[in-house]
């Protein structure tokens, strides 16, 4: 700062943060959340939902959700199931990235949703992250 002849050039683009190490594949020595809970979790049922438009078949729906110019609405829902299975009560932050083809010149990785759930101990709790047509494109 601040730059050279007061001109800032971000050469980085996109590509910042945990960004950064997902495209130099990197991997940090304290992630996001690291040593942050004192019990473990267990995450499955992992399910990804298109709507169902008036009964047409899903991948149509999907297809269709693409061309529309309605970018905030939901186009797709993922659930999933976290369960703590340590000793200990804790929080846990689900997060939800997307990866774009390289050739569309997206970060490698993104963050789409997260989601903090408090669980007792043997505790589970179903999650659902709804994704925009924005989301996805």
């Amino acid at each position: 700062y601040p730059g050279v002849r007061n001109t800032s050039v971000y050469e980085e683009e996109l590509v910042i943060g945990y960004r950064w190490y997902e495209k130099h594949q990197v991997s940090p020595k304290f992630p996001f959340g690291f040593g942050m809970s004192y019990t473990t979790f267990q995450y499955g049922g992992l399910t990804v939902t298109p709507p169902n438009r008036e009964g047409k078949r899903q991948e149509k729906a999907i297809v269709s959700l693409l061309r529309s110019d309605e970018q905030d609405q939901v186009a797709l829902s993922v659930q999933f199931s976290v369960k703590n299975v340590g000793a200990r009560a804790g929080a846990e932050v689900s997060q939800l990235y997307l990866r774009f083809p390289e050739e569309v010149g997206e970060p490698p990785k993104q963050l789409k949703g997260f989601e903090r759930v408090f669980l007792q101990p043997g505790k589970a709790e179903d999650i659902e992250i709804r994704l925009t047509k924005r989301d996805i494109s």
